[in-house]
């Protein structure tokens, strides 16, 4: 569960080099919980002013939701730089795959199994390096830049939700085995997951 205001933040360097990938791609897969969107994740300078590398989520008006790719050198730069920028359907509370492509001049996004578009871009520095100070940041930019991102929360209800039907399905299958002289010990029920074998 993400929630706003909670934290999670990791040494950028306990997880990715230095220099980072001249070719890299990002798959998500989420669940917002409103329209406030939020960052995905971003990798934040030591002073936590600037996102080197991060992928931002916006409302867009009209029913639609704003995905950015943010990568900026902040050894020359005192704000953050988009790089690219895609429109897609909104998807508040509904699971939604997407992924980024980076390769050489090219961004391209992948949303729901499909080739989405396609943005032509000019990357400086192609390669960036990263300070040993530098964060990463998981659902935020940190306390000053923050835009926290929240996943829905419906999932305890559902889970709740689900343990009931299943025991339900139980219970009926139990007084059919008994009504076919079976017994309930003899009855095998096997859980994995939220899917259940009989």
């Amino acid at each position: 569960l993400l929630k706003r205001g909670v934290e999670i933040v990791v040494p950028y360097r306990q997880y990715l080099p230095r220099k980072f990938f001249r070719n890299f791609a990002f798959t998500a897969v989420v669940r917002p919980d409103d329209r406030q969107g939020g960052y995905l994740f971003a990798v934040v300078n030591p002073l936590d002013t600037v996102v080197d590398l991060g992928v931002l989520l916006e409302s867009a008006g009209d029913s639609q939701t704003n995905i950015s790719l943010l990568y900026t050198d902040s050894n020359k730069e005192t704000d953050t730089k988009t790089l690219a920028s895609f429109l897609v359907p909104e998807f508040t509370k509904d699971w939604a795959k997407f992924a980024l492509e980076i390769q050489d001049d090219n961004v391209v996004l992948y949303f729901r199994c499909i080739r989405f578009a396609t943005r032509q871009v000019k990357r400086k520095p192609v390669q960036l390096v990263m300070d040993d100070a530098h964060k990463l940041y998981i659902a935020s930019a940190g306390p000053i830049l923050r835009k926290e991102f929240e996943r829905w929360r419906e999932r305890e209800r559902q889970d709740e939700i689900k343990r009931k039907k299943r025991k339900n399905e139980l219970h009926r299958i139990t007084q059919l085995a008994r009504i076919s002289n079976f017994w309930p010990e003899h009855l095998i029920f096997f859980e994995i997951g939220s899917i259940c074998f009989f």
